[in-house]
């Protein structure tokens, strides 16, 4: 068997088209094992997208409640207000009842004691006054009498 540069060994065709299936295959595997890696952080990007979703709609879902309590207490304010207002009213009504009956005592005590001491004269008067003068040192003034001095 002499060799040529046409001829081919018996089974090298063979050897070759294995060659090339083992190399594809290798490809495959590789390719597959590319998308397997992808599809796993696809996946894992994908559970990361919906616990954000998750949380997001929890915060959302915690915000309304928030809201919602706000406005009722909003709605609640003006009743708590005005019948805070009027609790303030009654306890001021009550001050002004009370301040009255005291003052209707202190004049009724006022005209029982005015009734009981004996009322001043005129003469008693003119001699209380007579006495402040005669107090008065001679030389005082007109205006330093009148101040007391």
């Amino acid at each position: 068997m002499a060799k040529t540069g046409q001829e081919v060994p018996p089974g090298f065709a063979f050897w070759r088209r294995r060659q090339r299936a083992e190399a594809e295959a290798r490809e495959a595997r590789a390719a597959a094992a590319q998308a397997e890696a992808r599809l796993a952080e696809a996946q894992a990007v994908t559970a990361a997208a919906e616990q954000k979703a998750e949380a997001a709609q929890a915060r959302a879902t915690q915000a309304e409640q928030a809201a919602q309590e706000q406005v009722a207490a909003a709605r609640h304010e003006p009743d708590d207000a005005v019948a805070a207002a009027e609790s303030k009213a009654a306890e001021a009504q009550s001050k002004a009842a009370e301040a009255t009956q005291g003052t209707a005592s202190a004049q009724e005590v006022r005209a029982e004691h005015a009734e009981t001491e004996p009322q001043p004269t005129g003469a008693d008067h003119d001699e209380t006054a007579g006495e402040a003068t005669r107090r008065q040192p001679k030389h005082a003034t007109r205006r330093q009498r009148s101040r007391g001095r």
